[in-house]
């Protein structure tokens, strides 16, 4: 490519991002190649996710273009989500000499004045937030535990009381804050009212408490001596991000105002990665590791982030950086080892989660994660056995485990056990009820094997119903009307199965059998064709490349139409 052609490249992505081509024709005009090259290395590696090689080679091109502040503003927001907050606290600086006080600017440097024990400082940033950048609500909590670190415990509780009145929708977290601060103080009849706040203002919402609600509660009552409220805290309804188990290990989760500030920036790094923002939620939850370092539940946070962009990797690293403290000691490996799996590396996955196994003998969840992993690879009979481990872990099935029946039914069809899956199958409906995947994958084997068709039919269609826009159950209405010899049916409900996963050959071959039985051949060799360019199975192709040579009928001895591969999704 010549230098003049990058340069152009160069120039139009960064402008299209929000550089400035004034601040760039310097640059770019001194050492073309070096900044075209270093800009759109480090454009692409942002694109496809990549933050580490984003940071280093944008931060190569804003050496060339130190005075624009947009490519600098990057440049640092990447640097905070690798977690290299030395660089990116040089880069808030250098964007607020520039009269930069955007996102993520005076994020950093409210974080760098409460690890200072700058509180004044802190507590006027808080005062403008939207002159730093700052949300409302991080500004609120930063004001309130500002206050807090400079003597006023009162002061900074009543600033989130009153808040809480006008933003109820943030009550909770709030007056949780409000608890945590007075806790930090030694004020604990403040504290014990500010929690009781919060757990009414979580039964107000009608939601389940969070976990970490929970955990900061129970804890709580554990320190002051007060068993049997610790135990009622125990019992809410929660989501068990953090376990509520874990308070005695772990101890106090904030035990100053810095890890105020923590717990606030890890609350909304959670709210963030709840609604899918995982870019932001990086910046949040990194920034809570700076002031809070060793904290589980943060580092667990940073994985799972991790593991949402596509980075299981880096992800396995982050949980492998997790103290081994309460249920953490067990949690964190297994996630090392669904990590490994995630990226590829399955043999390394599942001896990984066999040790977990051993870590936690008592524990079903490593056992129930391993069956998932063998039963991926295609090995049912360890896949089995590990399902029965988790069972045994849990003193039986009880009416929470129809998934945990499902999956072992699966393992047990694909096995060659087929009246001990259809079994487990029949059971795992008893407990979900008409759930789309079980009715799918019941419905079509019975259809498959030539049993209980008109019950198998009805179960299929209930599931396109509950999922009308899922391709692979669709696809499975179809096969089972082709099988029952309902052509024109099946080449319709093929044809919609099709238009929702263009892709899958499977789908694509089926759809080019029901074309054949109701003579259009042309098409039926078209979606052949289509099938086979989509990379099927090795079984699969020399069945699709005789049916292309000969039809479905023609050749002598020839194949019978393709068994569906009858996979979880039907």
């Amino acid at each position: 490519m010549s230098v003049g052609l990058l340069r152009s490249i160069a120039l139009s992505a960064a402008i299209a991002t929000g550089l400035s081509a004034p601040n760039l024709a310097s640059a770019v005009d001194a050492a073309p190649d070096g900044f075209a090259a270093a800009y759109l290395a480090g454009h692409i590696a942002e694109r496809r996710g990549d933050s580490a090689v984003a940071a280093e080679r944008l931060g190569a091109a804003l050496e060339l273009a130190p005075e624009t502040p947009a490519l600098r503003r990057r440049v640092v927001r990447l640097q905070l989500a690798e977690g290299d907050f030395a660089a990116a606290a040089v880069g808030a600086e250098a964007l607020a000499a520039l009269g930069d006080d955007n996102f993520p600017v005076g994020l950093v440097q409210i974080v760098q004045r409460f690890k200072s024990g700058d509180f004044a400082g802190a507590a006027e940033m808080a005062n403008d937030p939207r002159a730093h950048g700052l949300s409302t609500v991080l500004a609120l909590l930063a004001k309130a535990w500002a206050s807090a670190g400079a003597g006023d415990v009162d002061g900074g509780a009543k600033m989130l009381t009153d808040a809480a009145k006008k933003m109820n929708g943030l009550k909770v977290l709030l007056t949780l804050h409000a608890g945590l601060m007075a806790e930090q103080a030694e004020r604990p009849e403040l504290a014990r009212w500010m929690y009781e706040e919060a757990i009414a203002a979580s039964e107000a919402d009608q939601r389940p408490a969070s976990g970490r609600l929970i955990q900061v509660v129970a804890g709580f009552y554990d320190r002051m001596g007060q068993d049997e409220a610790a135990a009622e805290a125990r019992a809410i309804d929660g989501a068990q991000t953090e376990r509520p188990e874990d308070t005695a290990a772990i101890g106090r989760i904030v035990v100053s105002p810095a890890e105020g500030l923590a717990e606030a920036l890890y609350n909304i790094a959670g709210s963030l990665f709840t609604d899918r923002q995982y870019h932001q939620a990086l910046i949040y939850v990194r920034l809570a590791a700076v002031l809070r370092p060793n904290e589980p539940a943060t580092l667990f946070t940073i994985g799972q982030i991790l593991d949402g962009l596509g980075r299981p990797r880096e992800a396995a690293d982050a949980y492998r950086a997790i103290p081994a403290l309460g249920s953490y000691g067990w949690r964190a490996p297994m996630r090392v080892a669904e990590s490994l799996s995630d990226a590829g590396e399955e043999e390394a996955a599942i001896e990984a989660m066999r040790a977990v196994l051993d870590t936690a003998p008592e524990q079903p969840e490593p056992a129930i994660a391993l069956g998932h992993m063998l039963r991926g690879a295609g090995r049912f009979k360890q896949a089995i056995e590990a399902y029965d481990e988790a069972i045994a872990r849990k003193g039986g099935a009880g009416d929470e485990d129809g998934w945990l029946l499902y999956a072992r039914g699966v393992a047990l069809e694909r096995s060659g056990d087929w009246p001990a899956a259809e079994a487990e199958f029949l059971k795992a409906l008893d407990m979900l009820g008409d759930e789309p995947l079980v009715l799918n994958y019941l419905g079509y084997t019975w259809i498959d094997r030539g049993e209980h068709l008109e019950r198998g039919r009805a179960m299929v269609a209930r599931a396109v119903e509950l999922r009308p826009d899922d391709g692979f159950i669709r696809d499975s209405l179809g096969w089972a009307e082709f099988r029952m010899g309902d052509f024109e049916a099946a080449a319709a409900s093929l044809e919609r199965a099709v238009a929702l996963q263009p892709l899958d050959p499977i789908i694509n071959e089926h759809l080019g059998d029901a074309y054949w039985r109701v003579e259009r051949y042309r098409e039926a060799r078209f979606q052949w064709r289509r099938a086979l360019s989509f990379g099927p199975d090795e079984k699969q192709k020399p069945v699709i490349e005789e049916k292309l040579q000969c039809g479905l009928d023609g050749c002598p001895a020839a194949a019978a139409p393709a068994t569906k591969a009858n996979g979880d999704g039907g």
